[in-house]
């Protein structure tokens, strides 16, 4: 994240620089930051630093790879609500917030 060409640090948290300002990555930053990396959510000298790591260890760059492609698939899914919850939850989401979804109708 950007403002006026300067990096924003809003998205980094005390942990976040902690790993930042070791002089080495490991594997076990590594993990711990995974969603985050993946996420996008590091800022980008922090996300530069695990990739660096990555791109010389086989295991963490195996274990991004397969994170990843869980994530991928995770996307991929659709949650499959009861028509009964769902018809529920739309019309009290509609109720509440004022809004027009679709109701299904039973069968």
């Amino acid at each position: 994240m950007f403002w006026d060409g300067k990096e924003v640090m809003c998205k980094a948290n005390d942990y976040h620089i902690q790993i930042l300002e070791k002089g080495m990555i490991d594997c076990a930053d590594i993990d711990a930051l995974m969603g985050d990396l993946v996420d996008g959510d590091l800022i980008p000298s922090l996300d530069a630093r695990l990739r660096e790591h990555i791109d010389s260890c086989e295991v963490c760059s195996e274990s991004l790879r397969a994170y990843s492609w869980v994530i991928e698939q995770a996307k991929t899914l659709k949650p499959q609500l009861p028509d009964d919850v769902s018809r529920r939850l739309r019309e009290n989401l509609n109720k509440r917030l004022g809004l027009n979804l679709p109701i299904p109708q039973p069968e």
